[in-house]
């Protein structure tokens, strides 16, 4: 059985002025142990290109309209995997009873190819 491992990234997000606002922590898979053709098939990354940023922005100017924010989502977190993907357990959370155990993905993590 091949799997993939994982890190914890932890950040400290601060206030404007300068005092902790909160702690962040994101597991995140370890992609490159992926093999190509065995763990996965294709990739696909969807990402806004520049030109539809200027073509919305042109049509609001165009129109009068107002902007208040633009958010981009990267859809591809958080969505169904269609392949078989097994990951070791996170560090600080290894169930010490059964500690060779791996958990088998059913949503994307950041990292996976």
């Amino acid at each position: 059985m091949h799997f993939v491992g994982n890190k914890w990234i932890f950040k400290v997000k601060y206030n404007i002025d300068g005092l902790i606002q909160k702690y962040n922590a994101k597991l995140v898979a370890k992609g490159f142990h992926q093999t190509s053709n065995f763990d996965y098939f294709e990739t696909f990354n969807p990402m806004i290109k520049s030109s539809t940023i200027r073509v919305i922005l042109m049509l609001t100017t165009s129109y009068g309209w107002d902007i208040q924010q633009i958010d981009i989502n990267n859809v591809f977190l958080n969505d169904d995997i269609l392949e078989v993907v097994f990951m070791t357990q996170p560090k600080g959370f290894v169930d010490s009873t059964i500690p060779t155990h791996v958990y088998s993905l059913h949503k994307e993590l950041y990292g996976l190819k």
